[in-house]
């Protein structure tokens, strides 16, 4: 390239091929018919760039790397920042986005997915150490899972106070610990996913409620230490509510089991799953047939005052007795003011089976 005036057909650009030059804006044209267009972009192209807004919707790349050759060195001083990105549009043949593509672009805050309706693949640490205020999905065809650590890398980046809103598009059935330590993640819409990982959405108090109508696994400590103030599970599907998994929850006040056949699926209650929350009552629904409450899931819990045993809502179809509800040591720890109602007649003192600790 020697005229600046010109325009170029070029079908790649190499590794760190404007390093640190004087560049702002670099702009890619629509190639004229017959052209390839720019296929590839080398690791490190625009490193030490002073370019704000990056639009590669006109090139033909379909691997999103490093390019602005930025990096999270083994301690702050090696780190290598780019604090000029502000926007990056990404183009309809992307199909992959690398590990720590867009890392330590502390000035990124509009990352465009419009036109990558055929981004399959998305990498831990892609967008940590950047401002990334909201990320939509919405017009992708592929997408089924994200990855653990989107935004964190475990290391520097631990946590994430910049994003508020995921659109998730409804192919996504699956979500690591992608967007665990959001805190300022208010809004998301999960009514498609399945599978919620270990530590999800931990530490994500922002985060003021979630749709768990098509989930059939929820993860260890998935909602831990959340500003969730109301939860609804489904009728079918999940059957069990993990360790800790509403751990410290200190706003939510409701927990609501979804009927079907005047029956619900969720069989056990892990240890310490409702510990430390702001509940004030708690119902094990009608005709469940067996419960198993673990360690400690309601230790802690200052503003428990009802818990209720209504399994067949006082209809005769099923038997019961005292044994469907399995309990284990301190369920009701640091509880002080407990009052226990059920529904049923047991052979022996239903309420013999609880206790309440100092």
């Amino acid at each position: 390239i020697t005229d600046p005036t010109k325009q170029y057909d070029v079908n790649g650009i190499d590794e760190a091929a404007f390093k640190n030059e004087p560049i702002a804006e670099i702009s890619f044209f629509t190639p004229a018919s017959g052209k390839p267009g720019i296929a590839t972009i080398g690791a490190g192209a625009f490193e030490g760039t002073n370019i704000t807004t990056l639009n590669l919707v006109n090139t033909k790349i379909t691997t999103l790397n490093n390019l602005f050759g930025t990096l999270i060195g083994a301690t702050p001083a090696e780190d290598k920042t780019n604090a000029k990105l502000q926007s990056i549009a990404l183009p309809a043949t992307l199909i992959t986005i690398e590990a720590s593509a867009l890392v330590n672009c502390t000035a990124l805050t509009t990352i465009d997915f419009s036109k990558a309706t055929v981004l399959g693949t998305l990498s831990s640490a892609a967008f940590a150490g950047t401002a990334v205020k909201a990320l939509d999905f919405t017009g992708n065809t592929v997408l089924t899972t994200l990855p653990n650590d989107l935004l964190n890398d475990g290391t520097r980046y631990t946590s994430n106070d910049k994003l508020t809103t995921v659109k998730l598009v409804n192919t996504v059935t699956s979500l690591g610990t992608t967007f665990k330590d959001c805190k300022a993640l208010s809004s998301i819409n999960t009514a498609k996913v399945k599978t919620f990982a270990n530590n999800a959405f931990e530490n994500d108090a922002a985060l003021t409620s979630i749709d768990l109508s098509a989930a059939t696994s929820i993860g260890t400590s998935a909602f831990a230490s959340t500003g969730l103030t109301a939860v609804t599970f489904p009728a079918t599907g999940l059957t069990a509510v993990p360790n800790k998994a509403f751990w410290q929850c200190s706003d939510l006040k409701t927990v609501t089991f979804t009927m079907k056949n005047n029956a619900s699926a969720v069989a056990s209650i892990g240890q310490e799953a409702f510990a430390y929350t702001g509940l004030e009552s708690f119902t094990i629904p009608a005709r469940i047939v067996a419960m198993n409450i673990g360690a400690k899931a309601f230790a802690g819990n200052d503003d428990l005052k009802e818990f209720t045993y209504a399994p067949n809502n006082g209809t005769a179809d099923v038997a019961y007795d005292n044994t469907n509800i399995v309990l284990t040591d301190d369920i009701f720890s640091r509880c002080s003011d407990i009052t226990f109602y059920t529904t049923e007649t047991f052979a022996t003192d239903f309420y013999t089976t609880f206790t309440t600790k100092d």
